[in-house]
């Protein structure tokens, strides 16, 4: 039994180092995908700038655009304006015209009513006046009085026929200023239109930007949750194969201690077989001292590999303050993409922008970094293999390396990264695995 038992030591043996060498193809192989998928990031990275780059250089032809346009829309309500005020202008010395006319016409008909006084009384009324005179001084004011009405009546004439001609200079030189804004709002109204339909078009260009560079970060996450799947497979070989190497070593010292027993149980009959042929008669009413060797269950089994260490309740804190749970431990559908049957390393809790984020238990912060999937976050090691992290934070406030109390405020709560809205991803690592956080910890 116990060569039996030595060679089927010997096939786990064989079959744990053939695992191994399959274990070693594996994990290059998925080395070899995550270089890949490195490569292809690059690409998509590089792709990205540069839709970035282009998508800023037009937004900033439409800024450019947009300036111009502002102004010329100005432009164009002060030609309003002007041409406003203009239409007034005309209107009053449309007025004044109208006046000076009447002026012209009143005087003109007053002149004809004194002419065609004097031509059917002839000039009898001037003599009278001449000789009405009793001195040589009152006859002189009488023909002055008489030659002064005269010009009077021919200066007057001549000032309003004046003053009719400057109004109506005036109204065509208005309108002549009017017709030239005229021809200026039309070249605005243009250039407005031109520059509306050239924005129309830049802005149609930024659409598509955003939909190429939508597309691109939409790879860069599927690189990462391969990436992801990759190193998850590896890290799960990693533990088989440290769990293999644990099971490899129980096994030789399992053969070593199974050998040793043999060794001794054969040294035993041999001593009991010289005891008995020495004895008197060499026999007796003993049982025979060649006892078979001892069966199976004499044995002890094999090393098994240690469990993952308990941590009680009361050893952690829940790290927020909002019991409302909205994504659980395990398999699920990804709120983002729809994909079923998605892993979800942790527990989503929903709280309030910018809510307080406590650490769980005191540790050491071992990493804060931002990744596409899970944006600003934290990660802390409490000793004894064990982590905790929190994902999607608006700000981080602590360092790496940094010693932190339990209930302390590490971060707040946001949205960043691959997330649907505020809440705290938080994640309970024990021995480089994920295990549910609500085994050791709750609301």
């Amino acid at each position: 039994m116990k060569k039996k038992r030595i060679g089927a030591m010997i096939l786990i043996l064989l079959v744990l180092t053939a695992g191994a060498t399959v274990f070693a193809a594996t994990i290059d192989g998925a080395r070899e995908e995550i270089d890949r998928i490195q490569e292809e990031i690059s690409k998509t990275r590089s792709r990205l700038n540069e839709l970035d780059s282009l998508k800023s250089d037009l937004e900033a032809y439409i800024e450019e655009l947009d300036k111009e346009l502002s102004e010329v829309t100005e432009a164009l309500g002060e030609i309003e304006v002007q041409m406003e005020e203009k239409q007034d202008e005309i209107e009053q010395t449309r007025q004044e015209l109208e006046a000076a006319q009447e002026d012209e016409r009143q005087q003109y008909e007053a002149m004809k009513v004194r002419i065609q006084y004097m031509y059917e009384r002839g000039d009898t009324e001037y003599v009278d006046l001449l000789f009405s005179a009793e001195n040589i001084s009152e006859l002189l004011n009488s023909v002055e009085y008489i030659s002064q009405i005269s010009e009077y009546d021919r200066d007057m004439l001549d000032v309003y026929v004046a003053v009719k001609e400057e109004i109506q200079a005036k109204e065509e030189r208005l309108e002549a200023e009017y017709a030239e804004l005229e021809t200026l709002k039309t070249e605005n109204e243009a250039k407005q239109a031109s520059l509306e339909t050239i924005m129309e078009a830049k802005a149609e260009e930024i659409e598509a930007y955003d939909a190429q560079i939508g597309d691109a970060q939409g790879q860069l996450m599927d690189f990462e949750e391969d990436i992801e799947e990759q190193e998850a497979i590896i890290a799960r070989i990693e533990r088989q194969m440290e769990e293999s190497r644990k099971a490899e070593e129980a096994s030789r010292k399992a053969a070593e201690e199974s050998s040793r027993a043999a060794e001794e149980s054969r040294r035993a009959a041999e001593e009991s077989s010289r005891a008995a042929e020495s004895s008197q008669d060499g026999a007796g009413g003993g049982e025979d001292s060649d006892g078979e060797e001892p069966d199976e269950d004499g044995e002890e089994p094999p090393e098994e590999t240690e469990e993952e260490p308990a941590v009680s309740n009361s050893g952690h804190i829940w790290p927020v303050a909002s019991s409302n749970i909205t994504s659980r431990f395990g398999t699920r559908t990804d709120p983002v993409t729809g994909k079923k049957g998605a892993s979800h390393s942790g527990v989503d809790i929903a709280a309030p922008y910018g809510t307080a984020i406590k650490a769980s238990a005191s540790g050491v912060v071992m990493t804060v970094g931002y990744t596409s999937i899970n944006g600003n976050y934290v990660k802390v090691y409490h000793g004894d293999g064990i982590y905790t992290v929190y994902c999607h934070c608006s700000a981080i406030l602590v360092s790496e390396g940094e010693s932190v109390s339990q209930g302390e405020t590490i971060a707040k709560v946001g949205s960043t990264g691959k997330s649907t809205g505020n809440h705290l991803h938080y994640g309970f690592n024990v021995n480089g695995s994920y295990v549910n956080p609500l085994n050791y910890v709750s609301p």
